[in-house]
């Protein structure tokens, strides 16, 4: 299987020298819109008309497609990403799932996965800023507070 995705790869990272250039991210899904105003095709013969179709779209970054088969197309514009990252809380806003791939335009999924770390990042600290000040607005001063000091003491 894995070397059946790393052709599948292949194949879509070596397409013409004029056309981007494609990460493929396999068995992964991009569940979220929203769509780069080019509409998802349900009756592609080949990898080729997807790639082909986002090209054509300067707000496409990407598309999803059905592992092997290559027969569906659902075109991503950047915002999806972070849709997902942000509503379900998948890392790069792409979930584990076998039946689909994701590809993504060399030097967009840099950029967008990039951005997204650094979201995450500023979110976690928030988070602990906040659970820090619950804490001492709860608990008060460590140095006041007896449940707080150290045992045996």
């Amino acid at each position: 299987m894995a070397v059946l995705q790393w052709l599948v790869g292949l194949v879509a990272v070596g397409v013409a020298a004029q056309q981007p250039e494609y990460v493929v991210h396999g068995g992964q899904n991009l569940a979220c819109g929203p769509n780069p105003g080019v509409p998802d095709n349900y009756e592609v013969v080949s990898l080729q008309e997807c790639i082909t179709s986002c090209d054509d779209a300067p707000a496409c970054v990407g598309f999803v497609t059905n592992t092997i088969a290559n027969s569906r197309c659902f075109f991503r514009a950047e915002e999806a990403f972070a849709e997902c990252q942000d509503q379900f809380g998948h890392k790069d806003g792409m979930e584990p799932d076998p039946r689909y791939d994701v590809y993504v335009k060399v030097g967009e999924g840099e950029r967008i996965m990039g951005a997204l770390a650094a979201r995450r990042s500023s979110q976690q600290a928030g988070n602990a800023e906040e659970r820090r000040l619950y804490l001492a607005e709860t608990l008060g001063p460590a140095d006041s507070n007896p449940a707080l000091a150290e045992p045996g003491s």
